[in-house]
């Protein structure tokens, strides 16, 4: 009985050394996997650091490859954990930036679809990704995914601008960019507004492309909406920032210094800074049609007019040959050549018609029927129909690009006060008095609320005394003109 019991204990007491045992080579497996956990996350922080060091000083071909290089036990260590989002996102975005999009794209989508998976999709690394992947499909063209996707990054970095450090702009931006696209020009100075104070308090003083590109983009969208005056000081901050970053040679510099010198022509502003980067090139046929077409206007702003002909011919040929005959840029400068033929008496005014409808064609190709620049170019040929008396073209046409502006601007914007005045310069001279009359009212309203140029009021002001005047109707006509005469004689202060 006695050796019994004890045979009992024995078994017992080695059943508790072989249990203890089992405890002790868990306690050690799992302290052994939480200690080799610590290593690969200190080795995979250190591999990002070079990486991101190596992608900060241009090296994109050395971060390439630590990146590729860390994906492989990314993949193996953290199949779907934060780190290989981030991995992803990293790799993704430097495949972009070297245009190899059909391996970037890939890796951005998976780096979104784990993130969505795992309930964690608006991190900073995500916001990244859905900001390349806009990138990669505004230049394939697919506007609605890239507004998308670009919407989708601006919310998700604006949470965090440090972490972002200036993606979160990126993606407003580009917002502001298909915006002015759309002609939905209020919306892009809203994203523009906002993405040039990100990058002004981002960078300061330090000169950035992103920036200047960001008060470029600003500047175009102001003269769609004829505010010169703003215009000019977002060209201008630009041109500051490109003069820095590339020289006073530098092609964005001179873009710059050429937008900036069109508006200053609206303006009746000349200065030194962009007179010394529109010089007339000794070989034109290889200057940029951008950098030409500012030239044509620097030009026309001499009064210089045979020479704007000639560089506005060869901004034709520049555009042409480097984005083909349906090229936004082309007609742009077709615009600018058929208004220099329509309004000066140097050139046959039956020249302007060519231009004019070719810029129109290209327009409602690409733009559509219903963009503010399509509507630009009806309201354009509408006051060539005019001058050439062909009144009822004149008016068909300006009341056709009417709605599509004051869609795009606004009832009471200074664009759709234009249209307003040439449609009822053609209802004048048709002897539609009252239909005309109530048009040039409006059209005056607008442009003294505005503020526009005085000669502009001007131009209002003797249209409709001329409404009054063919009527008979002295006393109605006598106080406008002599207001407009007034305008005239005094120094401009525009």
């Amino acid at each position: 009985m006695k050796r019994l019991v004890l045979l009992v204990v024995l078994v017992l007491l080695a059943a508790l050394l072989v249990t203890a045992g089992v405890y002790s080579f868990v306690f050690w497996s799992r302290g052994e996997q939480q200690r080799v956990q610590r290593q690969q996350e200190a080795l995979w922080q250190a591999q990002m650091s070079k990486a991101l060091s190596a992608h900060a000083t241009g090296r994109d071909s050395d971060s390439e490859l630590i990146l590729s290089n860390m994906l492989r036990e990314a993949n193996q260590w953290w199949p779907t954990g934060p780190d290989i989002v981030e991995n992803l996102s990293w790799l993704g975005t430097i495949y972009r930036v070297e245009h190899k999009h059909e391996q970037s794209a890939p890796l951005l989508k998976r780096a979104v679809q784990i993130s969505e998976q795992q309930g964690s999709a608006s991190t900073t690394a995500v916001g990244r990704a859905q900001m390349n992947l806009g990138i990669i499909a505004r230049d394939k063209l697919n506007d609605a995914e890239a507004e998308e996707r670009f919407t989708a990054a601006a919310e998700i970095l604006g949470k965090d601008p440090q972490a972002a450090w200036g993606d979160d702009d990126a993606a407003l931006l580009n917002l502001g960019f298909l915006a002015n696209k759309k002609g939905h020009y209020q919306e892009a100075v809203s994203y523009l507004t906002r993405a040039v104070a990100g990058y002004d308090k981002l960078f300061g003083r330090i000169p950035q492309p992103d920036q200047a590109n960001a008060h470029l983009h600003l500047g175009d969208v102001y003269v769609h909406l004829d505010n010169f005056a703003e215009a000019a000081q977002q060209y201008k901050t630009s041109l500051e920032i490109y003069e820095q970053l590339e020289g006073p040679e530098g092609v964005d510099t001179k873009n710059a210094a050429s937008d900036l010198a069109i508006v200053q022509h609206d303006l009746g502003v000349t200065d030194n800074q962009t007179q010394d980067h529109t010089k007339v090139p000794t070989n034109p046929e290889n200057a940029s049609g951008t950098t030409l077409n500012g030239m044509a206007n620097d030009a026309y702003s001499r009064k210089n007019y045979t020479e704007a002909e000639s560089l506005y011919q060869h901004a034709c040929g520049a555009f042409e040959k480097a984005g083909g005959p349906y090229d936004l840029g082309l007609a742009a400068v077709l615009v600018n050549l058929g208004n220099l033929y329509r309004d000066l008496p140097e050139f046959d005014m039956r020249k302007a018609e060519l231009p004019l409808k070719r810029a129109l064609a290209i327009r409602e190709k690409v733009l559509g029927l219903d963009h503010p620049e399509t509507a630009d170019v009806l309201s354009d040929l509408s006051l060539l129909y005019f001058f050439e008396k062909k009144l009822a073209a004149a008016e068909m046409l300006a009341k056709r690009a009417l709605p599509i502006e004051e869609k795009a601007f606004g009832a009471d914007s200074l664009p759709v006060s234009t249209t307003l005045n040439r449609i009822g310069i053609s209802e004048r001279d048709t002897g539609k008095f009252k239909e005309a009359e109530a048009n040039l009212r409006r059209a005056l309203a607008i442009r003294e609320k505005q503020h526009a140029p005085e000669s502009w009021i001007a131009i209002s002001l003797e249209n409709l005394a001329c409404v009054y005047s063919m009527q008979g109707n002295g006393a109605k006509a006598l106080p406008l003109m002599a207001r407009a005469q007034a305008i005239r004689s005094r120094p401009s202060t525009n």
